[in-house]
């Protein structure tokens, strides 16, 4: 009882949040949002640029040529990542990590507190406290208001989650641009799914669903599909990786729900840009 009282006390606060963000995006004209799915072969890296310039980062893809990457979109005397997020430990979101902090000024820095899985997290948790990076445990309820307009609301995990499946404890986010907004889901399993649709029913709607767990059969449900209700899909994942990723049952259901299917072995990076009232795909071609 305590918990479920918690749970609503902690998803009527997000609720109340997103209202707010909603409220205040009818009062200024925005500017454009840019957010590139990286194409980071197996793994995930996702790059938000603001309308004010800030640069924010999420997940930073298992190889170490993430800063080059990077650099593609930003000035060449732009060597700062305003918000660093690590959604959780596996490899193939945090593998880049170093090489960012060799090149990069990380003013703070995001993580589920699960720090376990491999050395290079371990290492991360060590480099961050000796830099003096500011470093921040997040769980549903926790809200950053960005700048005028631009919201970055936590959905999971919930902060009294026991669980044995590193995946359970994937950051599950919101980014909300006036009336834009795009779902991002690391690896969340199903598990975690059915817990957001209890919590937040309809507030999952979004106009972008990053796929979980590259597509992996223990994520992305007809229910959840359904919850989010997305105009655009994104599947971020390696076209030579050894997992099966994307699965067929995965992809069948996202076709069976007609909604757009982008995935980045085939188009590289994925880039969107919101102008507050609506998503534009930027990326056309076909990667070679």
């Amino acid at each position: 009882m305590k918990l479920q009282k918690l749970t609503f006390v902690i998803g009527s606060f997000v609720i109340l949040c997103l209202s707010f963000v909603y409220l205040s995006s009818l009062l200024k004209k925005p500017q454009d949002l840019k957010i590139i799915f990286l194409d980071v072969g197996q793994g995930d890296s996702i790059l938000i640029l603001t309308p004010m310039k800030k640069v924010l980062l999420i997940d930073a893809g298992g190889g170490n040529d993430i800063d080059r990457k990077i650099n593609t979109y930003l000035p060449i005397n732009k060597r700062t990542l305003d918000m660093l997020f690590f959604t959780h430990p596996d490899l193939d979101h945090v593998g880049g990590a170093l090489s960012l902090f060799r090149r990069f000024k990380i003013k703070n820095l995001f993580h589920s507190g699960l720090f376990a899985g491999n050395e290079v997290y371990e290492a991360i948790a060590n480099y961050s406290h000796k830099a003096l990076i500011p470093s921040r445990e997040l769980s549903l309820g926790d809200t950053f208001m960005i700048e005028p307009g631009l919201s970055l609301v936590v959905f999971s995990p919930h902060p009294e989650l026991r669980s044995y499946e590193a995946n359970d404890y994937s950051l599950v986010m919101k980014l909300v641009y006036h009336n834009t907004s795009v779902l991002l889901t690391g690896d969340a399993t199903q598990f975690v799914e059915n817990e957001l649709i209890n919590i937040f029913g309809n507030n999952l709607d979004s106009d972008i669903l990053k796929v979980g767990h590259h597509g992996s059969n223990t994520s992305t449900s007809a229910a959840f599909l359904d919850a989010v209700h997305p105009e655009y899909t994104v599947l971020s994942y390696g076209c030579t990786n050894s997992y099966g990723h994307p699965h067929p049952n995965v992809v069948s259901t996202l076709y069976k729900k007609k909604v757009q299917v982008l995935d980045t072995c085939m188009m590289g990076d994925i880039v969107f840009r919101s102008d507050g009232e609506s998503f534009f795909l930027e990326t056309t071609h076909i990667k070679k």
